[in-house]
C-alpha cells in the first residue's frame, strides 16, 4: 500500500506545514517590517541543527525563489546567502560530507577562484556552499522522498509569483525592483512577468524545472492530482506572461518529451495525452481572450529572434580568442562584463570569467557529485528531461552564478533518479 501516514494531500505534512510558516514569515518581512526575515532565516538554521537533513532542504528549496526580497534592505546581501553559508557548514559536518572526493575537489575550485574574485567575494562562497549542498543532497536525500522537495520547490513558486502580482503597486517590495520589465508592442504597453526575480528569462527558467516536475509526479499519480493540477495551471499562466521565447520553445520540447517518455505502460501514455490535450485546449482559450498571441507573433517575428545574442556570443568569442590568458584561466570573476552586456550563454560566461581550466574542473565537480551516489532503475528520456531542457535555456542565459544553480543539479538530479516504474507499480496494486 502507498504510505499515507503524516501525509497532506499525499504529501508530508511537516513539509507543508514548514513551508505555510515560512511563507507568513516571508510576507510579514515583505509587506510588514523586514525585521520578520531574521526568525525566518533562524528558523532554517535551527532546522539545519536539529532537524532532518531532507526538512532543511524543503526550507532552501522553498525560500529559493524569495532571494531576492528575501533581505534587509535593496542594497544589501540576501539573508538567504548567509543562510547557505551557515547550513552549508552545519550540514557538512552533520554529514561527515568533508571526508569524500568531491569535497577536497570543491575545496580545489575554491582556491582556484579565490585568486581573481576580487570583492566579490559572496559569488565565491554561494557557488561553494552550493556545490557542498548539492554533494549532501545527492548524499543524503531518499529518492522516495524527492516528491516533497519537488512540492517545496513549486510552493515557492506558486507563492512568490503571487507576491510578484503586487510589484508596481506602490508597496515596500517595489523600492527592489527598478524596472518592471515594460515592453511596447505596436505603441501597446505591457509587462513581462518574472515574479520575484529581476529578469522574466530567469523566473520562467524556474517556472519550467518547477513544471517539468510537478507533471512527473501528475502522470505518475504520486501526489493529489487535484492539487498539483492547480499548481501547474497556475505556474503555467505565469510562465506564459512573462512573454518569453525561450518558454514557449521550452514548452513545446518538454511536451514532446512526455509524450515520447509516456509510451509505456498504455495508461500512462493515455494519462499524459488526455492531460495535455484538455490543458492545451484551455490555454489556448485563454491566449485568444487575451493579448498574449499578438505579443509573442511581435516578439517571435518582429524583431531578431536572438535579441541581440548572436552579435553578444560573436564579440566574447572574439575577445577570448585573442586573449590566450582568458581561453585557459578566464579574466577572474571580478572582471566585468564586456560593453555588450553579459554573455547570455554559459558555456561562454564560464571561460570568460574561470577559462577553459576552471570550466572543466567545475564540470567535472559536478559529474562526480552527480554520479557519487548510484541508483540502478530503468530509465528513459523522461528521467533526462530537466538535464535537455536546461542544457538548451543554459545556451541562451548566463547562469554560472545565479543562486539558482546548484538547486537546478539537485533537482536534475532528483528527476534522473525518480522511480516511474515503482510508482505505477504501486499504483496497480491499489
Amino acid at each position: 500500500m502507498i504510505e499515507t501516514k503524516n501525509e497532506i494531500l499525499s504529501f508530508r505534512s511537516s513539509m507543508i506545514v514548514q513551508c505555510l510558516v515560512l511563507f507568513i514569515g516571508l510576507c510579514a518581512g515583505i509587506f510588514v517590517n523586514k525585521y520578520f526575515l531574521i526568525p525566518v532565516a533562524a528558523f532554517t538554521i535551527v532546522i539545519s541543527i536539529f532537524g532532518k537533513v531532507k526538512y532543511t532542504y524543503y526550507h532552501l528549496l522553498f525560500c529559493l525563489p524569495f532571494t531576492m526580497v528575501y533581505k534587509m534592505s535593496p542594497s544589501s546581501t540576501s539573508l538567504f546567502i548567509y543562510v547557505l553559508l551557515v547550513v552549508g557548514v552545519v550540514l557538512i559536518i552533520k554529514t561527515a560530507s568533508f571526508a569524500s572526493t568531491p569535497f577536497f575537489l570543491i575545496m580545489f575550485f575554491a582556491v582556484y577562484t579565490f585568486w581573481g574574485m576580487g570583492n566579490n567575494f559572496t559569488i565565491v562562497i554561494k557557488m561553494v556552499m552550493g556545490m557542498l549542498l548539492f554533494l549532501v543532497f545527492v548524499k543524503k536525500i531518499k529518492p522516495s522522498d524527492f516528491k516533497n522537495h519537488i512540492l517545496s520547490f513549486a510552493l515557492g513558486m506558486l507563492g512568490s509569483s503571487c507576491i510578484g502580482l503586487f510589484k508596481g503597486k506602490g508597496l515596500p517590495l517595489d523600492m527592489f525592483f527598478n524596472d518592471m520589465n515594460t515592453i511596447y508592442i505596436d505603441g501597446v504597453q505591457s509587462y513581462r512577468f518574472s515574479g520575484l526575480y529581476l529578469d522574466p528569462n530567469y523566473y520562467s527558467v524556474s517556472v519550467v524545472f518547477a513544471l517539468t516536475l510537478c507533471t512527473l509526479l501528475f502522470i505518475n499519480g504520486d501526489g493529489n492530482r487535484v492539487m498539483l493540477g492547480l499548481i501547474i495551471s497556475a505556474l503555467t499562466v505565469f510562465g506564459f506572461i512573462s512573454y518569453s521565447k525561450m518558454f514557449l520553445i521550452v514548452v513545446i520540447i518538454a511536451i514532446l518529451i512526455f509524450v515520447i517518455g509516456a509510451v509505456k505502460p498504455p495508461r500512462r501514455l493515455i494519462i499524459t495525452l488526455i492531460t495535455f490535450f484538455i490543458g492545451g485546449i484551455i490555454l489556448l482559450n485563454w491566449m485568444k481572450n487575451g493579448d498574449y498571441l499578438s505579443v509573442m507573433s511581435e516578439r517571435l517575428f518582429g524583431e531578431e529572434i536572438s535579441s541581440g545574442r548572436f552579435e553578444i556570443w560573436t564579440s566574447y568569442l572574439h575577445y577570448i580568442k585573442n586573449s590566450p590568458i582568458t581561453l585557459l584561466l578566464g579574466d577572474g570573476l571580478k572582471a566585468e562584463y564586456l560593453e555588450v552586456g553579459g554573455p547570455h550563454n554559459t558555456a561562454i560566461e564560464t571561460v570568460y570569467f574561470i577559462g577553459l581550466l576552471g570550466g572543466l574542473l567545475f564540470l567535472f565537480i559536478l559529474i562526480t557529485i552527480f554520479l557519487y551516489r548510484k541508483i540502478k532503475m530503468k530509465r528513459n528520456i523522461i528521467h533526462y528531461a530537466l538535464i535537455i531542457l536546461f542544457g538548451i535555456m543554459s545556451s541562451t542565459l548566463g547562469c554560472l552564478t545565479i543562486n539558482d544553480l546548484m538547486f537546478y543539479c539537485m533537482l536534475m538530479w532528483g528527476g534522473f533518479n525518480y522511480n516511474m516504474e515503482k510508482t505505477e507499480s504501486l499504483l496497480r496494486n491499489n
